[in-house]
């Protein structure tokens, strides 16, 4: 189990880095790297639940894992306060595509 969780959180992170190669748009290349820094660590932090249970480790990752997912937002919001602020985007959507 703990490998197919790994597999997975790597699948995800590969899925949104491509993703993010792809895309155009500015809003879209948030809404991946948001996507990368709350799935990935989650899986993540499961498959160390599977394999050690409840332990000393676990609770490291878990307060790794909350970091990551407190900061990931506020990144999203700064990245995208700034793109608006150097004209990248717009107010309404019609002009962003």
């Amino acid at each position: 189990m703990t490998a197919v969780l790994l597999a997975a959180a790597v699948a995800v992170e590969i899925f949104c880095a491509i993703a993010f190669a792809v895309v155009r748009s500015t809003l879209d290349r948030i809404y991946y790297i948001s996507l990368a820094s709350l799935a990935g660590p989650l899986l993540v932090l499961a498959a160390i639940g599977v394999e050690e249970g409840f332990s000393k480790n676990l609770l490291k990752a878990a307060v790794a894992v909350v970091i990551v997912m407190a900061s990931s937002p506020v990144t999203a919001h700064v990245i995208g306060s700034a793109a608006y602020r150097i004209e990248v985007l717009s107010r309404s959507r019609e002009e962003d595509e």
